[in-house]
């Protein structure tokens, strides 16, 4: 029996009702290799009872923990904003791209450009190609 197969059973066995009782032995006999019709006719229960606690179990059993987020350290905290000042307002790509290759700083870049906000330092401007395009939308329209 593996680790995670145990914690289930201790999962099932202190909850100590019937029906997590018929649950488990339902579980042990499949990994034993007993079909599910044999399974469902020795409990007296439908086969799609026995799918679905088969299929709670091995849910159950891979379910991911979540990874808390890891925030900015106080020294990387000033490589970013050094780096950003230096390089004069860098696209978010840019400056991911130089603090991975300089300072070996993994950032995701909606993480880095939030940070870049709170500290006040990054603003939303339109680009040239944006202006182009309100202007010959303003055009089309006073036609």
């Amino acid at each position: 029996m593996t680790i995670k197969q145990l914690k289930l059973s201790h999962k099932l066995i202190l909850n100590d009702t019937n029906k997590s009782r018929e649950k488990f032995k339902a579980i042990q006999a499949f990994e034993m290799g007993t079909s599910v019709s044999e399974i469902a006719r020795s409990l007296h229960k439908s086969r799609l009872t026995i799918y679905r606690w088969l299929h709670g179990a091995h849910a159950e059993l891979s379910q991911r923990k979540k990874t808390p987020r890891k925030n900015i350290d106080g020294q990387s905290e000033n490589k970013i904003i050094e780096v950003y000042i230096l390089l004069k307002k860098p696209s978010m790509r840019k400056l991911n791209t130089v603090l991975h290759s300089v300072f070996g700083i993994k950032v995701h870049p909606a993480k880095l450009r939030r940070f870049l906000i709170k500290r006040g330092l990054w603003s939303w401007e339109p680009s040239a190609y944006f202006d182009l395009i309100h202007q010959s939308l303003a055009s089309k329209n006073s036609q």
